[in-house]
């Protein structure tokens, strides 16, 4: 293969040119990175909130049906209860279960 050669030195300016552009595409890189740290945070901070009150509501179903009451008000409570924990698994809850 050939090598590939440039004829005389780079020029101050085209230096300039390319460390002003590696320097836009750092810092722009730089601050998406902060910013999807800081949405992934935020964001399961929120899953966590949201599975702790799943859980809630599905232990609320739980008591509810010891409780007793009439046939159509347990499957009422079951049928909710179920819906519940689907969005529990949905959301990923269970695989956080030990930090609820």
């Amino acid at each position: 293969m050939e090598e590939i050669r440039r004829k005389g030195p780079l020029t101050a300016r085209s230096g300039e040119a390319l460390s002003v552009a590696a320097r836009s595409i750092l810092i722009a890189l730089a601050s998406g990175l902060c910013t999807e740290t800081y949405a992934g945070e935020n964001s399961r901070g929120r899953t966590l909130e949201e599975c702790r009150r799943l859980q809630v509501e599905i232990v609320h179903y739980e008591d509810l049906r010891r409780d007793g009451g009439s046939g159509r008000q347990m499957d009422d409570w079951k049928r909710a209860r179920r819906k519940k924990e689907s969005e529990f698994r949905a959301l990923g809850c269970h695989y956080r279960y030990h930090e609820l």
